[in-house]
Parts: structure tokens; sequence; C-alpha cells
């Protein structure tokens, strides 16, 4: 396992360079983000997400590619906030995302949860492709179907 780099990027000391990528994704792609932006209290724990996307009401955590499971604090971070977030793993240049949606206690983007902490890895995931950011919002497409998901700017 590879010990994460502390890594600076717009004057920002991010705890790896993988964060400090999609910061500097992000900043390309004129999606406002806020890193490290609050500790949320999950019950058992307090947890610190990697982004907040203000303009859309979305966390992002960011991992290595690509873990099989969803990460069990998004899981309880989009059930306690009532958020979606979305998991994303790997570069921006080569990535999948997983989609908890606070709506839906059991199912999240392609992926079933069985209970907290525990899912059926699947060969499908969302994408941020070519053209996701447009001027009324975010756009995630299915990596295996023309499904999309479709994220609003908030106002």
């Amino acid at each position: 396992m590879h010990k994460a780099i502390d890594t600076e990027y717009g004057g920002i000391l991010y705890r790896s360079r993988l964060e400090a990528m999609w910061a500097e994704f992000f900043d390309q792609n004129q999606i406002r983000h806020k890193y490290e932006f609050i500790k949320v209290d999950l019950g058992t724990d307090k947890y610190t997400p990697d982004f907040w996307l203000p303009e859309f009401g979305l966390w992002v955590e960011i991992k290595p590619f690509r873990q099989y499971r969803p990460h069990s604090k998004c899981y309880r971070l989009a059930i306690e906030t009532r958020r979606h977030v979305l998991l994303i793993q790997g570069k921006p240049e080569k990535h999948v995302v997983d989609l908890f949606d606070p709506n839906v206690r059991k199912k999240f983007s392609f992926r079933t949860v069985v209970k907290e902490g525990e899912a059926k890895p699947s060969k499908e995931f969302f994408a941020l492709r070519e053209g996701f950011v447009r001027e009324d919002g975010l756009i995630l497409t299915s990596s295996t179907t023309d499904e999309t998901i479709h994220f609003v700017r908030e106002r």
C-alpha cells in the first residue's frame, strides 16, 4: 500500500497528490469546491469529507483506483447530511464514480449495499466524461448505458 504524500496546489496543502489532482481538475472545469470544509458528526465518530461542491450541494470523497466496495463513511455521510455523495476512485483521466443517494437507503449507483460497509461489486459505474459540466449543472454518465444523472446548480 502506498502512503499518501502531502501536496500543495493553489496555496492549499492537500493530504495526497490525488486530492490535489482533483482540486486542479475542479478548477479547470470551473467547479467551485471547498477542501475538507467541515467535520460531520456521523454518530459514532466525526468525519471530514474531502470536498464540498457548494453549487451542487454534493460531497466528494476521493480514493485511489479501484476499491471494489463503497466506502462505508460515504454511506453514512449521505444518510446523516441528506446530501448526495460522490465517491470518486482514480485520477481525473481514469476514474469511476459511485453515487450515494440519501433518499435510497439500500441502493446506490449500480452497487447494492447489503448492509453498511458491505456491497456487491459491479462492472457498471458512472464517470465524468467530456462535456460533463454544463451551464445549468453537472452530468454523470453510465459506463455501459446512455443513462445519465444530472445535478442542477443550486442558486
